[in-house]
């Protein structure tokens, strides 16, 4: 006799156990799919771990409940051992309840699917040795096809899977314009209906999606093999996830998925961003702090220092190109020009 943790994939309010003990003759794998009995009723639940009763002897004779069975074990096992990492590190980072999170990550639609079709076709997993690549770049937007072509195609002629991520719809439907006579994707956004989704989430489930494009739920598929990460105008704000729990940044879990699979990393922007590079800035460029406190005494309010005036005077005389970073980047409440105060 077995006793086995699971998640059930239920509302648990974050007061009470995310998980919760059954019994089953025989251990169950973790990352199993299984019908458990809460309330006298079924609802799904993934497994976590399965000790022999005697392992628990001691805590279960001072409990003051009785375990029930397991009722069903529906796919053996559904999560492999690197996802069902990843959810955990996904409660445990953003501090969500587990319930919530493994809901989040299995379709609500897939016992329906069990019911109709009997089965679920789930691929070996496939493990990366090497130390995976890390690749953070501004892309040429006049070379931005031909950069991603080459690079998706490095990885599709070895049959390695690929991950592509975009911030939006409107940029996933541009970047599958721009390669759609080069490649076939598996698309992956919120606009597919929940049918359509289990499809693709199965595919990958299977491993039989080589290339998938997709908004930010892309990063929380099931994946057996990933081989690369291609992220998409990286600092683009809708990355963020506000409108749904679990709150999380798709980059984050990107760099997450990387470390978990070995899977290369690419991160793309058509800008540089001035926090991430401020450590090779300090390399090849003079920074300096300037403190505007005397110059507002003499001058008013300057909205640039005169000693970053005279900097730009002389770049502009040559021709130069400058990027000025603002830290509130139009949120300001008001820019005061000295001249008309």
């Amino acid at each position: 006799m077995f006793v086995i943790d699971v998640v059930p994939l239920t509302h648990l309010p974050k007061n009470q156990p995310q998980v919760l003990s059954y019994f089953y003759a025989e251990p169950i794998l973790k990352g199993s799919l299984v019908k458990v009995k809460i309330n006298n009723r079924l609802c799904l639940a993934v497994v976590l771990d399965s000790v022999s009763v005697a392992e628990r002897k001691a805590h279960l004779k001072s409990a003051d409940f009785q375990l029930k069975k397991v009722s069903e074990i529906l796919i053996s096992p559904f999560f492999d051992e690197r996802h069902l990492s990843f959810a955990l590190w996904l409660a445990d980072y953003y501090y969500e309840d587990l319930s919530l999170v493994f809901r989040f990550l299995v379709p609500s639609t897939i016992e329906k699917w069990l019911k109709n079709n009997g089965q679920v076709k789930v691929a070996a997993a496939r493990i990366n040795q090497k130390k995976p690549v890390f690749k953070k770049e501004v892309l040429d937007p006049k070379a931005e096809k031909k950069t991603l072509i080459d690079l998706i195609a490095h990885y599709f002629l070895k049959k390695k899977r690929v991950l592509i991520l975009t911030p939006t719809i409107l940029h996933l439907e541009h970047y599958e314009a721009l390669m759609k006579n080069q490649f076939k994707f598996s698309i992956v956004s919120s606009e597919l209906s929940p049918k359509n989704y289990l499809k693709r989430y199965l595919e990958v489930l299977a491993n039989q999606a080589p290339i998938i494009l997709a908004t930010r739920s892309g990063a929380l598929l099931p994946f057996r093999q990933l081989d690369a990460i291609i992220v998409l105008d990286e600092y683009n704000p809708a990355y963020k996830s506000w409108d749904q729990r679990p709150y999380y940044q798709t980059v984050r879990l990107a760099q997450k998925l990387s470390s978990s699979y070995g899977a290369d990393l690419y991160l793309f922007s058509s800008y540089p961003q001035l926090g991430d590079n401020t450590l090779k800035l300090k390399t090849s460029f003079n920074l300096s702090l300037i403190d505007l406190a005397p110059e507002t005494e003499i001058f008013g309010r300057p909205i640039v220092s005169l000693a970053a005036q005279k900097e730009i005077k002389d770049v502009l005389k040559q021709s130069g190109r400058i990027i000025l970073f603002l830290n509130r980047l139009g949120t300001a409440t008001s820019i005061i020009c000295p001249d008309c105060a």
